[in-house]
């Protein structure tokens, strides 16, 4: 079934359905269906277990990117249950300015290394100059992306979503 934004959210909560093509959009409208729970936030979540694997085995570039995918999910599933399309973009702070500007509080996430979290999509997945990702990061960024994206769920779970 198709709804636009404005449709999201009137009765039953209709959540985005990832398509056969790998786009959960099409034509700035969604592909919805009803679920009981958010599948963003559920994605979310499995990403940051992912990265808690990835840490406990040492694979500290792939904790890291796991860990901002699972914060970039989080905030995009605020910004869908808010009837909105999340942009397409990997930007953390540029998600957060959106939910303020949607009229949510984002004071508690204010003071995370969002750009830090962010520049993680890319830089733990190609090699810079003859180093690859996998030497490039180590336990204390692993700690960190994971610290962050942990509190982004959190905010996430505090904000209504998932229910």
């Amino acid at each position: 079934m198709m709804c636009s934004p404005l449709t999201w959210n009137n009765g039953v909560k209709n959540r985005c359905q990832n398509r056969l093509s790998g786009s959960p959009f099409e034509k700035n409208t969604l592909l919805c269906m009803s679920m009981p729970e958010n599948p963003w936030l559920l994605q979310a979540e499995n990403d940051l277990e992912m990265a808690r694997l990835a840490f406990e085995n040492g694979y500290f570039s792939q904790t890291c990117y796991h860990a901002s995918q699972s914060a970039e999910k989080a905030l995009k599933s605020i910004i869908i249950d808010l009837g909105e399309l999340p942009p397409k973009t990997h930007a953390l702070n540029r998600l957060k300015g959106m939910l303020s500007h949607l009229g949510l509080q984002t004071s508690e996430i204010d003071d995370l290394k969002l750009n830090f979290l962010t520049r993680m999509h890319t830089s733990t997945r190609y090699p810079v100059e003859d180093l690859p990702p996998a030497r490039l990061f180590d336990q204390s960024d692993g700690e960190e992306c994971l610290r962050i994206a942990e509190k982004i769920i959190d905010y996430t779970r505090r904000m209504g979503q998932g229910k």
